[in-house]
C-alpha cells in the first residue's frame, strides 16, 4: 500500500487501478487511504490477508506457536493491526469498483470477491467459471471488460450487481 501510494505521489493523479490478488488489497488499502482513483478493478482480491498467513503456514507446515510469532512480528514491523488490513468493510467514497472471481478459485474463494462487493459503496462483481486465479488474468473476455469499465463505457449496472460471464475456449 505504501508503495502504490508514494509511486501515485511521486507520478502524479492516479485516475484508475487494476490489480490481481494481494495486490488487489494492496491497491483496496491504498485506495482507502486517499489514493484517489475515481474507478479500480480488482481480481482475485483476498478480503482478510490474515487468512492467507494461516493457509501459508499449513502448506509449509509451520506449527501454530511460530505462526502466531510471525503474525505478532509482521503487525508490529508495519506498525499495523491485522484488522485494518481487511478489505471487506467500506471502500473509499467517489471510487466505482469491478471485482472479477472464478467461481472455483483454489487460492483466493470466490466468497472473498463477493465480501469486497457487498462492503464496497459502488461495486459490481463478475463471477467467472473454469478461468481460476491465474488464467483470468490472460482471457480477452475479461480484459475488455474490464476496459470498458475504466473507460467508462459499460453503462450503470447498478450498486453491489453481481453478473455471470461464461467463458468458453478463450472466447466471452
Amino acid at each position: 500500500m505504501e508503495a502504490i501510494l508514494a509511486v501515485a505521489d511521486s507520478t502524479g493523479p492516479v485516475s484508475a487501478v487494476v490489480a490481481h490478488s494481494m495486490g488487489a488489497t494492496a491497491c483496496a488499502l491504498a485506495l482507502r487511504s486517499g489514493l484517489g482513483a475515481g474507478r479500480a478493478v480488482l481480481i482475485a482480491p483476498p478480503a482478510n490477508p490474515e487468512h492467507y498467513v494461516a493457509k501459508f503456514a499449513r502448506f509449509f507446515g509451520i506449527p501454530a506457536p511460530t505462526r502466531d510469532s510471525m503474525k505478532m512480528r509482521l503487525a508490529s514491523r508495519y506498525g499495523t493491526r491485522w484488522q485494518d488490513l481487511r478489505i471487506d468493510g467500506p471502500g473509499p467514497t467517489g471510487c466505482r469498483l469491478l471485482v472479477f472471481h472464478d467461481g472455483r478459485d483454489p487460492t483466493v474463494p470466490v466468497r472473498d470477491g463477493l465480501a469486497v462487493v457487498r462492503g464496497w459503496r459502488d461495486a459490481s462483481l463478475v463471477l467467472t467459471s473454469g478461468l481460476g486465479h491465474h488464467r483470468i488474468l490472460r482471457e480477452p473476455g475479461v480484459v475488455s471488460n474490464a476496459i470498458t469499465f475504466l473507460s467508462g463505457e459499460e453503462g450503470e449496472p447498478g450498486v453491489n450487481a453481481v453478473r455471470q460471464l461464461a467463458y468458453r475456449g478463450g472466447r466471452a
